[in-house]
């Protein structure tokens, strides 16, 4: 690429863009209980998404047109299933694997597909509970605990990892468009790094 080449400033300007308007969304998710994963599935196709989505297709930008598109399918599909698996983490894993306590995305208010993918299942007194954990500024370890147990049990863990694989299934698919080779080794590597993370 040469230094006055505008492909990629214009990938990136794109991408820039779409990951500030998901910070935007995210800040007006106030409603656990009237976010939709459409809302959800938007929030993260603008940021985690977005990104690796530019990342990948700027990787080739000199490809042939299918290949680029590929490229960048396969980045917004990885982003998506990446972030899903991540939101997961947060119900299952202990501070040992990521960094950060179970339950701190509650913690913090934020709205991700386990808890989305439960509510639906969720009895009244347990939707008044996610209601009470959202309306206190600094919920208690009990409060978030009991959150985090109904949303596994209402299966929405279990939807949400289903989800991750799909996406993931997806983004396997357009790597089709690529020349076998390590390169496409490694894209596929990513994926299976992406969903099977564990706690």
């Amino acid at each position: 690429m040469e230094l006055d080449d505008l492909d990629p400033l214009r990938v990136i300007s794109r991408a820039t863009n779409e990951m500030t308007v998901g910070e935007m969304r995210e800040l007006e998710a106030h409603d656990a209980l009237d976010y939709s994963e459409a809302d959800y599935d938007q929030l993260i196709r603008c940021k985690t998404a977005s990104l690796m989505s530019a990342a990948c297709e700027i990787g080739g930008l000199r490809a042939e047109p299918p290949q680029r598109d590929a490229l960048r399918s396969y980045g917004l599909y990885l982003g998506m299933a990446f972030q899903i698996t991540d939101d997961v983490l947060d119900y299952t894993s202990s501070q040992s694997v990521t960094g950060k306590p179970s339950g701190h995305d509650l913690r913090e208010h934020k709205i991700t597909l386990p808890l989305i993918a439960a509510l639906p299942r969720a009895a009244a007194d347990e939707r008044r509970v996610v209601q009470q954990l959202m309306a206190d500024p600094s919920p208690s370890d009990d409060l978030i605990h009991a959150v985090v147990e109904m949303v596994s049990a209402k299966g929405g863990v279990a939807a949400a990892r289903e989800r991750a694989l799909r996406l993931a299934q997806r983004a396997e698919a357009e790597l089709d468009q690529l020349p076998a080779g390590t390169a496409r080794d490694a894209l596929r590597e990513c994926l299976t790094y992406a969903i099977e993370r564990h706690n």
